[in-house]
């Protein structure tokens, strides 16, 4: 299993979480600190059975890049799973005012409603990668 994200910050923490819960030794897993298009230059077209991009697509600039990438990921007959948040009032009511302005749970800034997808445009992007 290899799991990747741009942030270094990130990936320690994943790592230190990886440890606590398989007693220490991290288990199969590998992490690297780096974006889908490094990922692709270093293993290529079709590496992974299952690929999982999961609350990523919603900070993303380039969304169709990114999709694309994700599917050159994934070999022939292979699983891409895909969540972000749905483009919806009730989205931007919990995910930037309640989450960020009001709770705190994430800091401001962190969701920008405009990036958010709603599923007819990710069905359009998939299909046309």
């Amino acid at each position: 299993v290899t799991g990747i994200d741009a942030s270094e910050q990130n990936i320690s923490v994943a790592e230190e979480h990886a440890r606590g819960s398989s007693g220490g030794s991290g288990g199969t897993l590998q992490y690297k600190a780096m974006t889908t298009t490094e990922l692709l230059e270093e293993e290529g077209d079709g590496r992974y059975d299952v690929v999982v991009c999961s609350e990523v697509l919603e900070h993303v600039t380039e969304v169709s890049g990114m999709v694309g990438e994700l599917c050159r990921l994934v070999q022939p007959q292979g699983v891409l799973v895909i969540s972000t948040i749905n483009k919806t009032s009730l989205s931007y009511a919990l995910g930037v005012v309640a989450a960020e302005q009001i709770l705190g749970l994430v800091p401001r800034g962190t969701h920008d409603w405009n990036k958010f997808i709603d599923p007819e445009e990710l069905r359009r992007i998939l299909h046309a990668n």
